[in-house]
């Protein structure tokens, strides 16, 4: 009797925690950039019509997304839901939302040993599964991997790190040395997840071993970002031609702007490849 007892105490505070976390996600989840909102308008609309509403709100267009057709607008003394609720049902705008805060997923540990990285393969480590993982020595057994062009969205890649400096991706036409680099960790982490040189005697090993990395930084030391740098990230890996870009970072309300410059990419073939 007492040992059900225990399992529905157990079960009971799981559900508290859980609850607990399910509102401080939620309220995370309301955060966005003060005195920012991204807009779109129909196509109908005219010039004095988008001037007419940008006046009302004393609002300064800052950056334009050509691929979707909106922009984010510094607004001025109205804050940001007075904003969008004035606006969200007028027939002149296809849509207007907060500039979300968004931010990285999960916290990863920084492990040098092949031998830990149970979801390449599992040997049962750590009282895990064995064989729960993802057959990634099955799979090298066939191939390492070719040069696949990866955009990683996170928060900027070591570029010197001796697991990655040969896989990262550098655009000539950019400015020389405008490094996106690293001063979180998790953007590397995932970068080496990905594509960690294989068989090299240091570190850990990737997926796959030479793929090549674009470092997109738009989240900061602490893993904060907001959402019209996340699409002006997707926007540059668009136009830069990945295959597909890894996003292992969530949070903030739901983003049309968002959404369609992904979609956008996806009409272009490019794979959006989202943390669960």
């Amino acid at each position: 009797m007492k040992r059900y007892l225990v399992r529905g105490v157990f079960a009971s505070v799981f559900l508290m925690v859980f609850a607990c976390d399910s509102i401080a996600r939620a309220q995370e989840e309301t955060r966005f950039v003060p005195g920012q909102i991204i807009i779109k308008f129909k196509p109908s609309a005219v010039k004095t019509d988008k001037a007419a509403l940008q006046a009302s709100l004393s609002a300064t267009a800052k950056q334009r997304f050509e691929s979707i057709g909106a922009e984010l607008w510094e607004i001025g003394d109205v804050s940001v839901p007075n904003a969008i609720a004035r606006y969200k049902n007028d027939p002149r705008v296809e849509f207007v939302e907060p500039n979300y805060i968004v931010h990285t997923n999960d916290i990863f540990p920084n492990d040098p040993r092949f031998s830990d990285l149970w979801g390449l393969h599992n040997t049962g480590q750590q009282n895990g599964v064995a064989d729960a993982d993802i057959d990634a020595p099955e799979a090298w057994s066939m191939g390492t991997g070719g040069t696949v062009l990866v955009g990683v969205i996170d928060t900027g890649v070591d570029w010197h790190h001796p697991e990655l400096a040969a896989n990262i991706y550098t655009n000539p036409g950019e400015i020389p040395d405008n490094d996106t680099d690293d001063d979180n960790g998790h953007g590397t982490h995932v970068s080496g997840t990905i594509a960690a040189i294989g068989n090299n005697e240091i570190g850990v090993v990737g997926v796959c071993w030479s793929a090549r990395i674009l470092p997109l930084k738009f989240l900061d030391e602490y893993g904060y970002g907001s959402t019209s740098d996340a699409i002006r990230a997707v926007e540059y890996a668009t136009k830069m031609g990945v295959r597909l870009t890894s996003n292992s970072w969530g949070g903030g309300g739901y983003s049309t702007a968002l959404r369609t410059a992904i979609e956008e990419a996806g009409n272009r073939g490019i794979l959006f490849i989202a943390a669960a």
